[in-house]
């Protein structure tokens, strides 16, 4: 570089081998350059192969590069300009300044004849008398506007819509003496027809060839006024009488002072003499700049290098840490090795090493919280729900699921292609920044409807705000709910309609008595019919009464553990031939008051044969009603179907409230009671149709219970058939 910034000044011992200097530090700028090409394809071999610290190289190798790149540049750059400013400063800026003032007053002076010259041929072409010639109108120009000298040529001419020029009149010197064309050329021609007039500057050389003696003719070429042309004497030059497509012109010529031509032509050939002195300029700027651009290679070429071994250096320190990070994401609290040093970089270590104390410590106790909260959630009896704040299904504990029937869920999908649509409809209409509680019913498959009490909050989240919706199974709540308020009804029903029911059953005997003796014929049968009608109602009065009293103080089960099978079967007994069994559980003992199990088989085996009759009037070998036990997780399970009609929708739901019947002599009391029966024993019931799963038609109704094993038993199975 020494070498070449000497043979670039002009240095004697270094000039004349500037050119083998010149090549010499292009091929280090060449080495240098496919240093740099290795070491950035090594460092894109290892991001390709996704090597970590890779990346880190890049940043801290491109950091370098941009430090020795931007003040190379802001150097260069000023270097350039101030080289170009010096070589300015050599050459005379007056000189230059004043041939180029020169220049544009020799411009001025002759665009003010030309200007002179334009308004002088716009005034005569509006004076133009075309009745009393166009040749003496010529004339009349000439002498009107030519100057002290007399050089004023004055044209008329014509011009065709194909830019065909037809010379009318011409008068002066200058056309006849060859220093003048006769009209405008073809180009100079369509810009006249365009805008209607044209001025121009064309220059002449003299005969001899000599470029100091070229004169400059200036030129005025004007339409004259629209329909002032003679059309006879337009035929009479050749020209064509279309006054649509044919525009006569006034052209004035006039040349340039000799004196102005002269002085124009001595200043632009100085000028040209100037531009060729400053050549030399050109080439020594070039010279220079090479010489600098070859600096500005080496210098950010080798800072580039040096970045990339640097880098190298510095990043590995960094680049531990960094791997232990990636660990401690991946869950590998380990810490790094101590370091000995005190630069920044161990205090670094040393404070990242804590950091991990403190997180696998925080990790332990988050996870502790973690597994006893997911513990309360799973033994929580209440059905809890997590949505994100684009209603996707977050988190939801086992009860919900039991609740809504959910064999299965799909987290971080929408939950309205989850949940039961009763339960997003609600979710939908109430707000998501307040805490609401509604309670809504959930058509279950079965036609039973299920009554659920539901509570929803927002809950901040990372990505917005969600919800926390709880909820529960409140149907046995209602159910009981009803079936205490229907006791109390019954209760007070039983009592206001027992009173008067003795002293009407006595009147009506009392009336009998004294009446029987007295009355013959036909007034004794109207007294004794209408008697035995009254007995009959009171004592049909006395046993709704009954079943009122029933309902509403049933006595309090007696619970102990007894075999199921042997209640059955001594019930069972009396519905031989008329019922098919099949017990499948186990004889484990169960939880029951065998008294009022009894009754609620005698009830709910009853209802089945009616339902049975009912589809079947004609044909009893096709009424079919079976009993069935079976073993399950909750416990014995007792099913009882029949295949009668089955159970409406609208039933469905009012199955055991009381005073709900389909039979025309029922009181609606049958199932209320077995309800209650069943509640009392902590047992489960269910009722639904079955149906045929070929037509999905409904085959009839099945009822199951569903009782608590209390003692196992080392029995086997036992099938009996009636």
């Amino acid at each position: 570089m020494f070498s070449l910034a000497s043979a670039a000044g002009n240095n004697t011992a270094w000039a004349q081998h500037y050119n083998a200097i010149l090549w010499v530090n292009i091929a280090i700028i060449v080495l240098l350059l496919g240093l740099v090409l290795v070491l950035l394809l090594r460092l894109l071999w290892r991001l390709k192969k996704s090597r970590f610290g890779a990346r880190l190289t890049l940043q801290f190798a491109g950091a370098f590069a941009l430090i020795g790149f931007f003040p190379g540049v802001l150097v260069y750059l000023i270097s350039v300009l101030f080289l170009s400013q010096s070589v300015d400063s050599w050459f005379n800026v007056k000189v230059d300044s004043a041939l180029e003032a020169g220049l544009e007053l020799s411009r001025t002076a002759i665009n003010t004849q030309l200007q002179v010259l334009s308004q002088k041929a716009r005034s005569a072409a509006n004076t133009v008398d075309t009745a009393s010639g166009y040749g003496n109108e010529a004339q009349r120009i000439r002498s009107q506007y030519a100057d002290k000298n007399g050089d004023l040529d004055v044209l008329f001419f014509t011009v065709t819509g194909k830019l065909e020029p037809k010379i009318l009149t011409s008068t002066g010197s200058l056309a006849t003496k060859g220093l003048l064309s006769d009209t405008p050329l073809a180009q100079d021609l369509a810009l006249l027809k365009k805008q209607g007039w044209v001025s121009l500057i064309e220059a002449v050389p003299s005969p001899d060839g000599d470029a100091a003696r070229e004169s400059l003719i200036l030129r005025a070429v004007v339409a004259l006024p629209a329909n002032n042309t003679s059309s006879s004497e337009l035929a009479g030059k050749g020209a064509t009488t279309d006054n649509a497509n044919v525009v006569t012109y006034a052209q004035l010529s006039q040349p340039v002072s000799a004196k102005i031509a002269q002085l124009s032509q001595t200043v632009a050939q100085g000028s040209k003499d100037y531009e060729t002195l400053l050549l030399g300029r050109s080439g020594l700027r070039k010279i220079y700049g090479a010489t600098l651009t070859i600096t500005l290679l080496l210098a950010v070429l080798a800072a580039v290098a040096a970045g990339f071994v640097v880098a190298d250096a510095m990043s590995a320190p960094l680049l531990r840490l960094a791997r232990a990070t990636q660990a401690v994401a991946a869950g590998d609290f380990s810490p790094l090795p101590q370091p000995v040093g005190k630069d920044d970089l161990a205090v670094l270590t040393r404070s990242f090493n804590r950091m991990l104390a403190e997180l696998s410590s925080a990790r332990g106790a988050l996870t502790q919280s973690n597994t006893f909260l997911n513990e309360v959630l799973t033994q929580l009896s209440t059905g809890v729900l997590v949505l994100d704040a684009q209603r996707a299904l977050r988190s939801i504990n086992p009860s919900a699921q039991s609740i809504l029937g959910l064999s299965r869920v799909n987290l971080h999908t929408p939950a309205q292609d989850q949940i039961p649509s009763a339960v997003w409809s609600a979710l939908t209409l109430q707000s998501s920044t307040l805490a609401w509680q509604m309670q809504i019913e959930h058509p279950l498959p079965s036609g039973e409807v299920q009554h659920l009490l539901l509570r929803g909050a927002p809950l901040a989240q990372i990505d917005g705000v969600g919800t926390l919706l709880v909820f529960d199974d409140v149907s046995d709540v209602m159910l009981a709910q009803k079936s205490q308020a229907w006791s109390e009804v019954a209760r007070r029903l039983a009592h206001e309609i027992k009173n008067p029911l003795t002293p009407i059953q006595l009147s009506a005997e009392r009336l009998a008595m004294k009446l029987g003796d007295k009355l013959t014929g036909t007034d004794a049968d109207l007294l004794k019919r209408s008697i035995a009608t009254i007995v009959a109602q009171v004592s049909a009065l006395k046993t709704m009464v009954d079943e009122f009293r029933q309902y509403a103080r049933l006595p309090q089960a007696h619970l102990a553990p007894h075999s199921l099978h042997d209640v059955l079967s001594e019930v069972l007994m009396l519905y031989k031939g008329k019922v098919r069994v099949q017990f499948d559980a186990t004889r484990d003992r169960v939880m029951i008051d065998t008294a009022q199990i009894t009754q609620v088989l005698h009830n709910l085996l009853g209802n089945a044969l009616d339902a049975a009759a009912s589809r079947h009037p004609d044909s009893a070998q096709d009424r079919d009603v079976v009993v069935l036990t079976q073993d399950s997780d909750q416990g014995t399970v007792l099913r009882i179907r029949d295949n009668g009609t089955g159970f409406s929708v609208e039933a469905m739901n009012k199955l055991f409230e009381p005073y709900h019947t389909s039979k025309s002599q029922g009181t609606g009391l049958g199932l209320a009671i077995v309800h209650r029966i069943v509640q009392d024993h902590k047992a489960s019931i269910r009722v639904k149709n079955w149906m045929d799963e070929s037509n999905a038609q409904v085959q009839g109704a099945q009822v199951t219970i569903v009782f608590q094993r209390v003692m196992p038993s080392s029995e086997d199975k036992q099938g009996l058939i009636f």
